[in-house]
């Protein structure tokens, strides 16, 4: 299972022969309401939207507990411990990637500086 970025997301449904696509034919993908959140909040028009509305809906959404809020507050602090300062929703991205055994889809360089430091972290 591989957990997609928002900016993997982003780079495939503005470009139909971006060969990360393999992956949604290849493997299950999945991704979270944070990636959904900065979707959304990027939509410049209604095609735009349309199309983001129809990936939403072809992958399937992973879901964060009450119980994980704790897990991922102490994966933050762990990261930082190390002098490792990420945005928020990488170390939730991360955090997810962990809990559900999956490795993330990702443009972002910090993730492999994150999977240094937690080698339970496993990036495409």
């Amino acid at each position: 299972m591989i957990l997609l970025d928002t900016n993997v997301i982003i780079d495939l449904l503005n470009n139909e022969e971006d060969s990360r696509w393999d992956y949604l034919s290849q493997e299950d993908c999945v991704i979270c309401g944070i990636v959904i959140s900065e979707l959304y909040s990027g939509i410049r028009g209604k095609k735009e939207a349309k199309a983001i509305e129809l990936f939403i809906n072809s992958v399937d959404c992973l879901q964060i507990e009450q119980s994980d809020w704790l897990e991922i507050g102490s994966l933050i602090c762990n990261l930082k411990k190390n002098g490792l300062s990420v945005p928020f929703q990488d170390s939730v991205l991360a955090y997810l990637s962990i809990k559900n055994k999956c490795r993330i889809l990702t443009n972002d360089k910090h993730f492999s500086m994150m999977k240094i430091i937690d080698s339970r972290l496993q990036c495409v």
